[in-house]
């Protein structure tokens, strides 16, 4: 199992380092295979060396550490922060939806499901526009639109990289528990005299938790395109924006190394505690 996982985790970062030295394979409209051979010989050295990364700007020439670290940092936050709120929502959106009866149970869904449709733009520029609203009609500031230059703003993008997941978090919930409430074993606490709270919390609730860890992989790469999009229209100086500022192949391989080994780690952390608590194995 260890060894299994282990090729895995190496696969997938071999799998980044070639695709971070996709940009040498093309010369023009032909292909360059000796070119991206050289460019991924070169990131292997790079990488090795990592403290001695460095890379032009605006004439000068920087060390890649410590300045990726502030970028990153920030962009982490912002992400895990979105992941949270938003399966947080759903979870309280569940609660509620729980007691309905399946007519509007399947309403609910299909608002979900309009939510999850909704173009990112749409989404920020709606949130920007309600903040601006309320501050015209109130003269409060509710929270800051866009980043200063001595200060960042946390509570804006995490809200609005939080609609979509939220949506998908919601709509699994709904459509795992569902499922659950058709097993025997929900029949048979009903027959014992537990009232549906005590079978939702302690049965149907934990018997979900691993399909939904394992559904939430595709939330991750939800959050990380909607990152690029959030990051430029707030004006963030977040990891996606670093990157698209030094557009270089060591800088994208190194960015996507880090944020794949931090989810790596938080997904095998979640995945043991989910095991210990329900007996039951994710799939990561």
């Amino acid at each position: 199992m260890i060894v299994s996982k282990c090729i895995k985790f190496a696969a997938s970062v071999i799998g980044i380092i070639l695709v971070g030295c996709l940009p040498a394979l093309f010369k023009g409209i032909s292909i360059n295979i000796p070119g991206y051979l050289s460019q991924v010989d070169i990131i292997l050295h790079q990488l090795v060396h990592i403290n001695e990364i460095k890379y032009p700007y605006n004439g000068s020439v920087y060390y890649l550490f410590p300045s990726i670290v502030n970028p990153y940092f920030y962009s982490m936050i912002i992400l895990f922060g979105s992941l949270i709120f938003s399966f947080v929502i759903a979870l309280a959106g569940l609660l509620i939806t729980y007691y309905l009866p399946v007519t509007f149970k399947r309403i609910v869904l299909f608002i979900a499901f309009i939510g999850e449709s909704l173009p990112d733009v749409s989404i920020i520029v709606l949130f920007q526009f309600i903040v601006i609203g309320l501050l015209q009609e109130t003269g409060i500031l509710v929270m800051n639109v866009v980043q200063g230059f001595t200060s960042r703003i946390y509570l804006m993008p995490i809200l609005c990289l939080s609609v979509l997941p939220a949506c998908f978090f919601f709509r699994m919930m709904v459509i795992l528990s569902s499922e659950q409430e058709k097993m025997d074993y929900v029949e048979f606490a009903k027959s014992k005299g537990l009232m549906s709270g005590q079978i939702f919390f302690k049965h149907i609730l934990r018997n979900i938790m691993p399909s939904l860890v394992s559904y939430s992989k595709s939330i991750i790469l939800m959050l990380l395109s909607n990152l690029v999009l959030t990051e430029y229209m707030f004006g963030m100086d977040g990891l996606s924006m670093f990157i698209y500022s030094h557009p270089i192949p060591i800088i994208f391989t190194v960015s996507l190394l880090f944020v794949f080994i931090v989810f790596s780690i938080f997904y095998s952390i979640l995945a043991w505690i989910i095991k210990k608590l329900t007996g039951k194995k994710v799939v990561i």
